[in-house]
């Protein structure tokens, strides 16, 4: 049976602004290619936690182009990439890892002999082919879709050309566990009618999406078809407008039914959007979505959330690459835009285990070549960052002409990126940071080096802050008191006075000590308690403030004498401890 049905008039307008929910942050994103054009077309993330990518190449290989595969590790450091192909244009458009840890890739040959061929190849967990397979017949686009299958064998759709009847079909491709044909099937009319994506379904049977001129009541409709295991129609629909409308990705949700993305022209214009279709398991519309850009749209991946929702990408002009979350009505939860001043796009976008989300595609914009295979990591939503940093202060004493170099750790305790940047409230001459800017991953922490420079300074006290700016929503400034304290080379003296543990005061330091002497502290009251003989000390030596019997000293006021080693009085003062 065929069926038309017509998209629902429900149009969410999305120009480039997000009006719905933070999105998530970008994790990390990588480039991958020569100085020739690469593009990745497929990805899926792997049972090690990294990811398989499929796509083509012009950099590396024997040809015109080349099946392009590379495998990266949870960070999406490359592992190891392979090619495949002869001297003519080969490029590989969708992959899948199998249940033995291999890889299984669909793609296509152009130009041997003027005739063009369907190619699989099968690989091992380290991208080293086991088989390679070719099936001639004339093909269209850049979007086969290969699946395997529960038995261990594998499906695969696309369109073909028919010399008999001198048009477009439907193609559907059922192969054993050697990549040898069980079965193959054709559908469609008189017109062109091609298949974009295949799943197998939940009774073992499958679901194909594309589009068809020969049925509906556009000049092309999205075009559907159920079969069973053996690839007998059960049913076939077709959605759309009185225009052009394709379908260039299918699945089964969790319902039973189905979510397809594709692409309509509702007005007749020449500029497409992208739409959503929710079916039950009949192919029966649930519900329609078109989302406009303010642009021409192509979209080819989508699939339902952990949550019920769904993820789509599409590309806007080719120009940049749109992510969208939707709840399971297909309403707009989020939105973000990637890409740079040139030309960029996504062709596949998967959920990760951990709820967030990966997206395959190429670059004008960055990497190294003409065009680059892009890789964007998202992070889940709902996760932030939590910034520390340690130490809270600095209180640095330098002799005249003197230097020092102290780290600043700044870490994040959070579940998303930390960005930071740093200021000083004065830009004074005796402070600087190697950085000013960074990111911190979660669970990470980086260290910023401070360098205090007392070169031409007079004696005194110099103070500045440095303000530490984050993402953080909690704490989006922290600010860090600086303190420098300019002496003479021969000046003894002990700081921070007064002894504050709460404002971060760990020890108590003597500078410039003699060679050899004697510390002694006492209470107001004469108590003695802490007794103290060194020898060659640092030029800044601390004292954790316990006493002889290695416990904390109470807050009050305390007298220090330092003597040297024959007993003289060197100097004594008073300091308060407040604790």
């Amino acid at each position: 049976m065929k069926q038309k049905l017509t998209f629902g008039v429900i149009i969410l307008l999305l120009l480039g602004v997000n009006l719905f929910a933070q999105a998530p942050d970008t994790l990390w994103t990588r480039t991958y290619g020569g100085v020739e054009n690469d593009v990745g077309y497929s990805v899926q993330q792997t049972s090690d936690g990294g990811y398989i990518i499929a796509g083509g190449t012009n950099s590396f290989g024997a040809g015109n182009g080349d099946v392009y595969l590379i495998k990266t590790d949870a960070n999406g450091d490359t592992l190891w990439t392979k090619t495949y192909g002869g001297t003519d244009s080969d490029c590989g458009y969708s992959v899948q890892q199998t249940s033995d840890g291999g890889y299984i890739i669909a793609g296509g040959i152009s130009a041997i002999d003027s005739v063009d061929f369907y190619y699989i190849i099968k690989t091992d967990d380290n991208g080293d082919s086991l088989w390679t397979k070719t099936y001639i017949g004339k093909t269209i686009g850049t979007h086969y879709s290969i699946q395997q299958t529960s038995d261990g064998g594998y499906i695969m759709a696309s369109g073909t050309w028919s010399l008999s009847q001198n048009d477009w079909d439907v193609h559907l491709l059922r192969l054993d566990t050697n990549g040898d044909t069980v079965w193959t099937k054709r559908y469609g009319g008189t017109e062109y009618d091609i298949g974009y994506s295949v799943q197998q379904t939940s009774d073992g049977g499958y679901i194909i999406a594309g589009w068809t001129s020969s049925f509906g009541a556009g000049e092309s409709d999205a075009y559907f078809i159920k079969t069973d295991a053996n690839g007998d129609i059960i049913w076939t629909k077709t959605y759309g407008s009185p225009h052009d409308d394709d379908a260039y990705s299918v699945r089964q949700t969790s319902d039973g039914g189905y979510i397809i993305i594709g692409i309509t022209h509702p007005t007749g214009s020449e500029m497409g959007d992208t739409y959503l279709l929710k079916t039950d398991a009949n192919g029966d519309s649930v519900w329609a979505k078109i989302y406009e850009h303010g642009g021409y749209d192509y979209a080819y991946s989508v699939q339902q959330t952990s949550d019920n929702g769904y993820i789509f990408v599409c590309n806007i002009n080719y120009e940049d690459i749109n992510l969208t979350k939707t709840d399971e009505n297909g309403d707009t939860l989020w939105t973000r835009i990637y890409g740079g001043a040139e030309y960029d796009f996504a062709y596949s976008v998967q959920q990760t285990s951990d709820g967030g989300y990966i997206i395959a595609g190429g670059t004008n914009s960055f990497g190294a070549g003409n065009g680059d295979v892009y890789l964007i990591r998202v992070l889940p939503e709902g996760v932030i960052p939590q910034a520390w940093i340690n130490p809270s202060s600095l209180n640095i004493t330098l002799n005249q002409e003197g230097l020092r170099i102290e780290p600043l750790i700044i870490g994040n305790s959070g579940t998303a990126i930390l960005n930071w940047s740093i200021n000083e409230n004065q830009q004074v001459d005796w402070l600087s940071e190697d950085t000013t800017s960074g990111s911190v991953y979660p669970g990470d922490s980086t260290s910023v080096s401070i360098t205090f420079d007392a070169t031409g300074l007079s004696l005194g006290n110099y103070y500045d802050t440095l303000v530490v700016s984050t993402n953080d929503t909690v704490s989006p400034t922290i600010n860090i008191p600086i303190h420098l304290r300019v002496i003479s080379s021969d000046m003894i003296f002990i700081f921070p006075n007064p002894f504050m543990p709460k404002q971060g005061h760990a020890v108590l330091t003597f500078a410039n000590l003699p060679d050899e002497g004697t510390i002694r502290i006492y209470t107001i009251a004469g108590n003695l308690v802490w007794n103290h003989q060194f020898v060659q000390p640092e030029i800044l030596y601390s004292w954790d403030l316990r006493n002889d019997d290695d416990k904390d000293i109470t807050s009050g006021i305390y007298i220090y004498l330092v003597e040297d080693k024959s007993g003289d009085v060197l100097i004594k003062g008073k300091f308060a401890v407040v604790r």
